[in-house]
């Protein structure tokens, strides 16, 4: 296993979580606030760098029906800005991962700062691709 992280992207929050080669358990990140594209793929740039990043798993906000809307092409366009980091990236379908979040964690400080449900999310998505 490798060091991985776990987006769910927003338009203008991004949930994030981490698993390490290591322990291979998802944790959460800080959710980061941004309003630009920029200023998402600078932050994303910099979690890489920080925690050896070699994988990035993308959560895909599909419909009920599981065709993708126009949120899962807001999306896909933002991973494709950050395909400029060569790293290999990995969509997972996200739907009802944002549902009934806090339950599944509690809300205290973990890692870098406050969780909240986007960084639940975030977590949820990359449980979801490590298989458990």
């Amino acid at each position: 296993m490798s060091n991985i992280l776990s987006l769910d992207i927003g338009t203008k929050h991004t949930g994030c979580a981490f698993a390490s080669a290591e322990t291979g358990i998802a944790l959460p990140l800080a959710t980061f606030h941004h309003t630009s594209s920029t200023e998402l793929f600078d932050h994303v740039k910099k979690l890489c760098a920080e925690r050896s990043i070699e994988k990035i798993i993308i959560g895909l906000p599909k419909l009920p029906s599981g065709e993708e809307g126009e949120q899962a092409s807001k999306v896909r366009l933002a991973a494709k800005q950050l395909e400029a980091l060569s790293l290999p990236m990995v969509f997972v379908d996200e739907r009802y991962t944002s549902q009934g979040t806090g339950s599944r964690l509690d809300k205290r400080s973990v890692i870098t700062g406050p969780i909240d449900d986007n960084a639940v999310a975030a977590t949820h998505i990359l449980a979801n691709f490590l298989g458990y």
